[in-house]
């Protein structure tokens, strides 16, 4: 996906986060209800997220924004995949650390799109 320009691959990013099975992935890490599972809220807020910016004009980003983003979405990709081929089964131990990625991932995304997203809100709801 590297010789994609930029914004195309940081729009082919989310595609991918959004084209994942969240239901499946609450399965496999065994998360209870939202209301008292943090890492099920994570997720949530991940996809919630990345669906909310992927309606965002975003090519008004500057390079280091689109530069950070890019990178939340790559790592969030990589922890999908590494979710998505998870095998409880053959692999024990492993979901407390993944549960631990969605944190960290959630929270990365989140504060680097924060300072821009009120922004890009406003020029976006203003035209």
């Amino acid at each position: 996906m590297t010789h994609l320009r930029p914004l195309e691959k940081i729009r082919a990013g989310m595609d991918l986060i959004l084209q994942y099975d969240k239901s499946l992935f609450i399965e496999k890490l065994r998360l209870g209800d939202m209301s008292t599972d943090t890492a099920r809220c994570d997720l949530e807020q991940i996809f919630g997220l990345t669906a909310y910016i992927r309606e965002m004009p975003i090519d008004g980003l500057v390079e280091n924004d689109r530069a950070s983003l890019d990178e939340s979405l790559d790592q969030i990709n990589a922890l999908f995949r590494e979710i998505h081929d998870y095998d409880a089964a053959a692999i024990g131990g492993v979901e407390k650390k993944l549960r631990e990625k969605i944190r960290e991932r959630a929270d990365h995304l989140y504060d680097i799109t924060l300072p821009w997203r009120g922004l890009i809100n406003f020029l976006y709801e203003s035209t």
